[in-house]
This record gives structure tokens, C-alpha cells and sequence, in this order.
């Protein structure tokens, strides 16, 4: 799934293949969280050891993991005994965030876009005339060059 690749799921392991891809993936998911954990203690002893009071503004998140029991993860990973649901409903929130987060970059990206080929249309024109039929690729050569005919030339031909 999702471009993973996975090991075959042993004969001997009694388990189904989809049972077998959420016990690997949930094992996956406490290591990276144990990683997490670390990182964020060793980026708060950083911190507290610095004058700045927060670094790059992600207190709040190396806070909170830097608060995590790490052996209580490290104890769920050795007796097998996995945090399928926590896994399953941090996986929902990030694809809810990840949504909302695509409707907010495109929300108005149709009129942005009509509103620059208006715009950019005789240079956009200038370009097809000369043998760039492509008016999307065009038009984002322009944008990038802030309307330079030549600097987009430049751009389409390298």
C-alpha cells in the first residue's frame, strides 16, 4: 500500500497478510515515536542549555514529546502488545489536517491562475507564436520570471 514495500509475510507467522502489514506498520510507527521522543529530549536539553526560549517555534512540539514515556513505548514494541488504535487515530488526524490543508492551497488558485493568464495573455501569446505551445508551462515560466519574455525563454528552453 502507498508505495511501500514490504516483506513477504512468513508462512510461519499464523498471520493473515493485512494482519501482518498492521503489526509491521504499528511496530514501524513505535520505533519512529521512541526516535521521536528522543530527539526531542535531546533538542530540549539543547534548548535549556541556550538563551533562546524556543527554537524555531516548535516548543510546544518538542515539549510534548519530550514528555512521552519512552519505555512504556519501548516495553509495547518488546512484548508485542501494540498501540494499533493510537497509531490508527494519529494516521486519521493527519489526513484530516492533510485535507483541510489542501483546501486552504487551493481554495483560490482558479481565479489566481485566470487572473495571471489575463494578465501574462500577450506574453503568453508571444510565446506560442514562437513555437511554445504548452500556455500552463508558458504561464508559469512568466510568473517565475516576473513577466520577462526573455528570462521565461530562458526558463522553457533549460
Amino acid at each position: 500500500p502507498g508505495g511501500h514495500v514490504w516483506l513477504p509475510n512468513p508462512p510461519f507467522s499464523g498471520m493473515t497478510d493485512d494482519e501482518w502489514r498492521r503489526t509491521k506498520s504499528c511496530e514501524l510507527w513505535v520505533q519512529s515515536r521512541i526516535r521521536t521522543i528522543q530527539h526531542a529530549r535531546a533538542i530540549a536539553d539543547m534548548n535549556l542549555e541556550s538563551d533562546e526560549d524556543d527554537i524555531g517555534g516548535g516548543q510546544d512540539f518538542v515539549s510534548f514529546y519530550a514528555g512521552l514515556n519512552e519505555t512504556l513505548y519501548e516495553e509495547m514494541l518488546a512484548s508485542g502488545n501494540l498501540p494499533y488504535e493510537e497509531m490508527e487515530e494519529e494516521e486519521e488526524e493527519l489526513k484530516s489536517e492533510e485535507a483541510e490543508g489542501e483546501e486552504d492551497a487551493t481554495a483560490g488558485l482558479a481565479p489566481a491562475s485566470a487572473s495571471l493568464e489575463e494578465k501574462y495573455k500577450d506574453k503568453i501569446d508571444q510565446l506560442v507564436d514562437m513555437g511554445f505551445l504548452d500556455r500552463t508551462a508558458n504561464l508559469g515560466a512568466l510568473v517565475e520570471t516576473g513577466g520577462s519574455v526573455e528570462q521565461a525563454l530562458s526558463r522553457l528552453l533549460g
